[in-house]
């Protein structure tokens, strides 16, 4: 099961976490679906710091759009 505030953080990210069957990896951030993808081979410990992981990266794809945003010039 996943923490509630985790899944709550990402909604409010507009991010979806989905549990799933990974190839060695423990999580993956999806940026062209908003989708966190954790391994469902992990215990409910390791599921919550993969989340926290993977939604600093969202964080900082985020962050890096805002920023590309302010900065944009108009042609």
């Amino acid at each position: 099961m996943v923490d509630p505030s985790l899944t709550r953080q990402a909604a409010d990210r507009g991010v979806t976490i989905c549990i799933a069957d990974l190839d060695g990896a423990d999580g993956l951030w999806v940026p062209e679906e908003r989708t966190v993808l954790v391994s469902r081979r992990l215990s409910e410990q390791e599921i919550a710091a993969v989340i926290e992981h993977e939604l600093e990266h969202v964080a900082i794809d985020d962050g890096h759009a805002d920023l590309d945003a302010a900065t944009r010039r108009p042609t």
